[in-house]
């Protein structure tokens, strides 16, 4: 009640316990005017482990995960991940992205630096296959290449030395 009042906006709630219902809630919550004077709030509340568990099926890589910041403080995060707690303790392992809700809520999403270096390697060992793999190609077909025009050379190089011995036939 008193969060959007102070405020004069409407805000979304950090999430808490319902003891009526025994789930984790969100609220959005919106004062009420009427003449300018405050006259109530009104508001909706959502199961908050909806949205946790979209967040949860979030996967980035092998060792990334996401999370939901709110106003600087990490409300839930998706996966266990290194550093126990703070995902922002393990910022030097991961490369992080995020995006503004329009509940409020930044959604964070952070990929192991290892599991991008391993794609980058992935792909320079497809193309060092690649490239061996034409080459060797190359290889067989210069060689028949080679060959179709030596061996008419190699017979004439043969009928030459045979006349020059006198072998007229």
């Amino acid at each position: 009640f008193w969060q959007p009042y102070d405020k004069g906006e409407p805000i979304w709630m950090l999430p808490y316990y319902n003891q009526n219902n025994n789930i984790y809630m969100i609220s959005y919550v919106v004062p009420l005017y009427h003449q300018e004077r405050f006259i109530g709030v009104v508001g909706i509340d959502f199961d908050y482990t909806v949205l946790t568990e979209r967040i949860h099926e979030i996967k980035i890589f092998e060792h990334g995960f996401a999370h939901l910041e709110l106003n600087g403080t990490v409300i839930y995060s998706g996966q266990k991940h290194p550093g126990d707690g703070d995902p922002s303790t393990i910022s030097d392992k991961y490369f992080h992205t995020s995006r503004e809700l329009i509940n409020g809520m930044t959604l964070v999403l952070s990929a192991s630096y290892d599991d991008i270096r391993q794609i980058r390697y992935d792909i320079a060992f497809k193309i060092l296959f690649i490239v061996l793999f034409f080459a060797f190609l190359f290889s067989l077909l210069v060689t028949f290449i080679v060959r179709r025009i030596v061996k008419p050379l190699k017979k004439l190089t043969d009928a030459s030395i045979r006349l020059s011995n006198g072998d007229y036939d």
